[in-house]
Formats: C-alpha cells, sequence, structure tokens
C-alpha cells in the first residue's frame, strides 16, 4: 500500500512475494475484496500442500525403503515412519556402517519437510573453528581468509532436514552453540551480532554410547536430553542375518547396472560380513572378480569352489584382495589374475625401491615360463634372485 505509486515499486513488491498492490485512496469495499481473495490463495496453497503430504503417506512408490525383511529392522522402520510426520529431533545410534544416514534421508523423505533439502555434515571430520564456520556460517571479516559473507548450513537448510553425522565427536565449544540452537531455534554467524532464525528438523547419529560420555564429562548432558527426543537404535548386520542375501542382492545388481558385468554367483556360498557398509565395499571387488577378471567359466568354479568354502568366508567375513589372490593361485588362475597382481606388485617394488636402491632391469635373470602361461611373469620371480646397486 502506498500513496506514491509509480512503476518500479509495483515491479519490486510483486517479485518479492506482494499479492497485490494498492495505490491510495481506495474504496473500503475494493481493500475488503482483495482480503478475501488473499484469503482464499492462501486456503488452496495450505490445502493442496496437506493433500500433497497425505496422497505421500499412503502412496509411496517414490520412496526408497532400505533394505531388510528381519524382525528387528522392521521394528525400526516402524519407529521412523511414526515419527516421520512430526518434527522432533530424532537421535539415531548403531555401530558404524548400520546405516545411520540411509535411515536418516528416510525419515526426511516422508516428513512433511521433503519438498525442502535434506543436507548433512560430518561433525568429525573437519577442525573446530571450521565446523563452526560450516554450521552457522561467517561474516566478512570475521577472521583471516574470510573474504565475503557465508551462510551456514543451518541457513541453507531452511524448511528442510539437517542430519548431524558423528555427533558425539562435536567439540564441547560447539556443543554450547547447538544447544542454543535447539532451544531457541536461531545461529548466530561467526563474527555477526543478529541471530538468524533456524527453521529446520534436525536428526543426530553417533557410534559412541552418550550417557557413558556425559559421565566422562565430555558431552554435555542438557544436549544429550535435547538430542534424545526420540531414540531409534540400528542393530548390526550380524543381528539380522535375515537381510544379508537382501543386502547383497541389491548391491550386486546395483553394480551390474553401473558396470555391465555378470555378478551371478559373485560371493558363492559366503554368509555375511560385519556390517552392510564392508558388505557394499566388499561386493563390487567380488563381482568384478567374478565377472571382469575370472570370466564366465571361472564364474561357474567360483560357484562350486564358494559352495565348499562358505563357512571359512563367513568367518573371515571379507578377507579382501589378498585372500582372493591365493585362492585363484591354488586353483590355477595365474595369468587370468595377472592384471590384478600389477598394481600390487608396482606398491611392492617402488616400497622396496625405496629402502633398498633401484634395481638394476639388466641384472634381473629371467624366470622359467609357468605352464599355461603364454610369458614368464616377473611377479613370480624370487626376492633372492633380484640384485639391487
Amino acid at each position: 500500500m502506498t500513496a506514491q505509486a509509480s512503476l518500479q515499486t509495483a515491479i519490486q513488491a510483486v517479485n518479492q512475494g506482494a499479492f497485490y498492490y494498492i495505490q491510495k485512496p481506495f474504496a473500503n469495499d475494493e481493500l475488503v475484496a482483495i482480503l478475501r481473495r488473499a484469503c482464499d490463495y492462501r486456503a488452496v496453497r495450505v490445502e493442496n500442500k496437506h493433500l500433497k503430504q497425505e496422497i505421500r503417506r499412503r502412496d509411496r512408490t517414490g520412496v526408497v525403503r532400505p533394505i531388510g525383511k528381519s524382525k528387528r529392522f522392521n521394528e525400526v522402520l516402524k519407529l521412523a515412519e511414526q515419527v516421520a510426520p512430526t518434527d522432533s529431533t530424532v537421535l539415531l545410534t548403531g555401530e558404524s556402517g548400520t546405516g545411520k544416514e540411509v535411515l536418516a534421508r528416510y525419515i526426511h523423505s516422508l516428513s512433511n519437510r521433503t519438498d525442502g533439502p535434506c543436507l548433512s555434515i560430518n561433525c568429525g571430520a573437519l577442525p573446530e573453528n571450521l565446523l563452526e564456520s560450516e554450521l552457522f556460517g561467517h561474516v566478512k571479516g570475521s577472521f583471516t581468509g574470510a573474504v565475503r559473507d557465508k551462510q551456514g548450513l543451518f541457513a541453507a537448510a531452511r524448511g528442510g532436514s539437517f542430519f548431524l553425522d558423528e555427533v558425539g565427536e562435536m567439540p564441547p565449544s560447539l556443543q554450547i552453540k547447538l544447544l542454543r540452537v535447539l532451544q531457541e531455534r536461531e545461529a548466530i554467524p561467526v563474527g555477526a551480532t543478529e541471530a538468524i532464525p533456524v527453521d529446520v528438523r534436525i536428526m543426530a547419529a553417533t557410534n559412541r554410547d552418550l550417557e557413558e560420555e556425559m559421565r566422562k564429562a565430555t558431552f554435555r548432558s542438557d544436549l544429550f536430553y535435547r538430542l534424545n527426543v526420540i531414540a531409534i537404535n540400528l542393530p548390526p548386520l550380524r543381528e539380522r542375518r535375515e537381510d544379508i542375501l537382501l543386502l547383497i542382492e541389491s548391491f550386486l545388481n546395483h553394480l551390474a547396472t553401473e558396470q555391465q558385468v555378470e555378478t551371478q554367483g559373485a560371493l558363492g556360498g559366503h554368509s555375511g560380513c560385519g556390517h552392510g557398509l564392508r558388505m557394499a565395499r566388499q561386493c563390487p571387488r567380488a563381482g568384478e572378480c567374478a565377472g571382469a577378471c575370472l570370466g564366465p567359466e571361472q564364474g561357474q568354479r567360483d560357484r562350486a569352489f564358494g559352495a565348499a568354502g562358505a563357512d571359512h568366508q563367513a568367518e573371515e567375513g571379507a578377507a579382501g584382495l589378498g585372500a582372493v589372490l591365493r585362492q585363484s593361485d591354488a586353483r590355477g588362475d595365474r595369468a587370468g589374475l595377472h592384471h590384478v597382481r600389477a598394481p600390487v606388485r608396482r606398491r611392492k617394488q617402488d616400497a622396496r625401491g625405496r629402502g633398498a636402491g633401484h634395481r638394476s632391469v639388466d641384472s634381473v635373470p629371467q624366470a622359467e615360463p609357468l605352464r599355461g602361461a603364454a610369458e614368464p611373469e616377473p611377479w613370480l620371480i624370487p626376492e633372492s634372485r633380484i640384485k639391487t646397486r
């Protein structure tokens, strides 16, 4: 509403979100009609938002549900689905690799804030000063190198969710500032004098026992009770073995889609690893060795071998690349795994070269040809036969 109307001020008001531009003088009936239209427009928008949220809750085809069918994991998902529509703070606990961030994003996708961003940060991966700047932002000139204003993650996640991973690693000085954010719903950037409002749903995760950390005086008790509004503990994979095959199948299908390799039977009769993150890292290695390095025929031999060695592999979990090479050598697959050994061989030679001097290529004797190999393999030369300068 203005008495000095101009085209520039009208455009500016509309761009900033004004519903209508009223110029004085005006009739009362005209103002009442404009206000009624504005109220009707707002009611339609609110109703549309609520209907979208209700449809999303009933039809979850667009939401990716975490993989698992065990009883304990279903109880965790049921609790997460119950608290998702609220704005309550959630504390996720469990061992590393149990899927705490996956569950946090699942809660966000079912919440009323799904249209907003879902940002995350690892509190243990950054030093204290940099973590404070990332969380709360800073103003120009607040410290050396602050050449311009920077928006913090709490402000950037406005209208959405913010996931604090490894919150137990947060320094005590930042725990106080985080407590103020949870209590007052406002944050003060580094070097600023005015607080900015915080409109986010906070979820935190840790693999530590925060109650034990409180007894050691390394974690504030008031912050713990602010975070521990709704506590969800994720069980490790060894306590929900029914989910192992589902996770393996999902990881291998994803690998096959990305790299277009045959991964069927890559893990043979393995009965599982320690947790989901370790299994996710081992599946690409198993898929590549079964489909790319060894080929289809070797994949069939691996399936036969996997049935016999399942118990041993279950105890070892994911034995690593060295176990795969030793098993392949026992089955006569040296030639097929030569290009897998090559990077390992080069690293070993570089390490020995730095400690014992450079080797003379001319002084290295030729190894005896292997049966079934086209050329002698230099990585089979005994250490005693290699001369150094």
